[in-house]
């Protein structure tokens, strides 16, 4: 357990224009964080996007932690309005191109990259994952 916490922990930050970056040591698991402004990236700012990044290399038990933690944080973000139920049976069956969405008009991407998979949460509505604008920046909300 402890080369686990030693090996995947998120200790390494990095920001780039509006995004955040918290990774492990070897950056083989990444959570990356879109603002609309360099200067909202803080704690207290909201991000209109996430994404969480797994890489081949890594473990198998830190594979399954990260899924673990990843289905009780959404269990858990939409437990009066999603059943946890339906979250989990989402992460037992997954497979790359699927799609979970909720009620507050987000949904959870799922995207096979080169050397990984990349559970991004994103407005419904965007059509590729990737290429994203925050869709409330000219309302000026979060």
């Amino acid at each position: 357990m402890d080369r686990l916490v030693e090996d995947y922990s998120l200790t390494q930050y990095e920001s780039d224009e509006n995004f955040a970056y918290y990774s492990s040591k070897d950056w083989t698991i990444e959570a990356a964080f879109a603002f609309d402004t360099e200067e909202e990236i803080t704690p207290d700012t909201r991000a209109y996007l996430w994404s969480l990044y797994i890489s081949d290399e890594a473990d198998e038990n830190a594979w399954y932690i990260a899924m673990y933690t990843l289905n009780q944080m959404i269990s858990y973000t939409y437990r009066d309005t999603v059943g946890t139920d339906e979250v989990l049976y989402f992460f037992q069956t997954v497979v790359p191109g699927d799609k979970l969405e909720f009620p507050d008009g987000y949904a959870l991407f799922v995207n096979r990259v080169d050397s990984g998979a990349l559970f991004a949460m994103l407005p419904a509505s965007a059509e590729n994952p990737f290429l994203v604008e925050n869709p409330d920046a000219e309302a000026g909300t979060k």
